[in-house]
């Protein structure tokens, strides 16, 4: 098994033990812009994505939705999940994801690698994608949570265009 997706492992199990952790929390990540002109296809699988999401995330309450239907926020500071984003930089086929539930969620490795950096999970072999933005005071629980717990709605209404490593 790869390291990092070891690491994801024991993180996982700290999550299922119930320790919390601590981070230094930085400036937040400004969630990716919804992809305008969307497919009606696209648009509809956003549309029951975002309907069907917990009213708890990485045990974070459900804070707001936003009026076009597309981005909903967690907690405070918020964890925001975002339906409709472009292709995250860095990513290309092939790239290097961590999978949970059967869903690969795209991490920029300067985030792996620095917990005290906000994280932006994406589901980037997925159309339309679907991204979750982490603030750092909620690492390392938070990342195995929230792509856990969002991995049955991808892969419900979502199409899986290509693979993750």
């Amino acid at each position: 098994m790869p390291a990092r997706r070891r690491t994801l492992a024991a993180v996982g199990l700290l999550v299922a033990a119930g320790t919390t952790g601590c981070g230094v929390s930085s400036p937040s990540a400004a969630p990716s812009p919804v992809t305008p002109g969307l497919s009606a296809h696209d648009a509809a699988a956003c549309s029951r994505f975002m309907h069907a999401l917990p009213k708890r995330l990485a045990d974070q309450p459900l804070a707001s939705r936003s009026a076009g239907g597309r981005r909903a926020s967690y907690g405070d500071p918020a964890i925001v999940v975002t339906c409709g984003v472009g292709v995250p930089p860095g990513f290309k086929i092939g790239a290097e994801c961590q999978v949970a539930n059967g869903v690969g969620w795209y991490l920029p490795s300067a985030q792996y690698d620095d917990q005290s950096l906000d994280a932006t999970l994406t589901a980037a072999g997925y159309r339309p994608r679907v991204e979750a933005v982490i603030p750092a005071v909620y690492r390392p629980n938070a990342l195995p949570a929230v792509m856990a717990e969002l991995a049955g709605g991808v892969r419900r209404d979502f199409r899986k265009t290509t693979g993750c490593v």
